[in-house]
């Protein structure tokens, strides 16, 4: 019977990486945006946003996607990319933001991969 849990709970953790990582937008066309002046949104929490965040980037956390991000954001046509820590919460924002009408919302996965793809870190 553990051995069943340990192989559910290890397949729930491959889809739910698999799912973050299915919406990412393609490093270039990122790149391409970031060029053009696209807002970077850290959607982790502020504690982890002190921690370390990308140069120029504001942190509104996934949870307050909803509410903050109506305020602060007027222009639904703006280019936003989002990024977490490893990817889970920035596929879970860019799916809120294009739920509140959003059009130009993308997910740049995880932290690493949006360092790699802004700065070339």
């Amino acid at each position: 019977m553990e051995w069943a849990l340990l192989f559910i709970v290890f397949d729930l953790i491959a889809l739910a990486l698999l799912l973050g990582h299915s919406d990412r937008v393609p490093a270039e066309a990122a790149a391409e945006h970031v060029r053009k002046g696209a807002l970077l949104i850290d959607v982790r929490m502020p504690t982890e946003f002190a921690a370390s965040h990308l140069p120029n980037a504001v942190n509104i956390p996934v949870t307050g996607i909803h509410s903050l991000v109506p305020m602060r954001i007027h222009d639904k046509g703006r280019v936003l990319l989002l990024y977490g820590q490893v990817g889970m919460r920035s596929s879970l924002a860019r799916r809120r933001l294009e739920a509140l009408g959003y059009s130009n919302a993308f997910n740049l996965g995880s932290f690493e991969r949006a360092a790699q793809i802004a700065v070339g870190k």
